[in-house]
């Protein structure tokens, strides 16, 4: 989002997260703003089965909650790195002064949080359905919901089947199934056990 050498001019630091750690968790104020400079974040919710509900993926120059940054309330979720990841870390004051003096930035940050109001309905609407076929192919359409390319089979899903089940909140024998029959459906293909979606 915003460019890397301009956020560590002004005082970002980039941090190391290892797969599966914790970045923050649910009730915790934030006092940063966070961007990906590499690998794949996930954002989740546990509900009141105790389950852990993912709601969004974030990957590489994505923000982490970027509405955290402007409000003082605790936050509603917990962001943990799904894969290896290097993130750029800015202390909320920096932040806020950075974008106070830069009024092209300032825009460019409202239609970033307008942008992600506006998609929340769609990144979250698979986790309101009991199909676990609709659950993995609305996880593919989000993880390839930017590329420029958006032709159906053009892109591969850098992801194991636990990882897709762990995401998708579905058994490893679930995933299985629901893939073979988005293959069938003419929706996936299977290459060299790459999926194409």
């Amino acid at each position: 989002m915003i460019d890397e050498k301009y956020l560590r001019c002004h005082g970002a630091v980039e941090k190391k997260f290892t797969a599966g750690s914790c970045i923050f968790s649910h009730g915790t104020i934030q006092n940063h703003y966070y961007q990906i400079i590499d690998g794949i974040v996930k954002l989740s919710n546990t509900g009141y089965d105790a389950k852990d509900m993912t709601f969004q993926l974030l990957r590489n120059r994505e923000h982490i909650s970027l509405y955290s940054v402007f409000v003082e309330m605790p936050s509603l979720h917990h962001a943990v790195a799904l894969t290896d990841c290097r993130i750029l870390v800015m202390q909320k004051d920096n932040f806020n002064q950075m974008i106070g003096r830069n009024k092209v930035l300032m825009l460019m940050v409202l239609k970033e949080l307008s942008s992600d109001f506006y998609y929340q309905p769609l990144k979250s609407c698979c986790y309101i359905t009991d199909s676990a076929e609709n659950k993995i192919e609305h996880l593919f359409h989000s993880l390839k919901y930017d590329e420029t390319d958006q032709e159906l089979l053009s892109f591969v899903i850098k992801m194991s089947l636990q990882q897709i089940s762990y995401i998708a909140n579905l058994s490893i024998k679930t995933v299985r199934s629901a893939i073979e029959n988005l293959e069938d459906q003419g929706l996936i293909k299977i290459v060299k056990g790459k999926i194409f979606f």
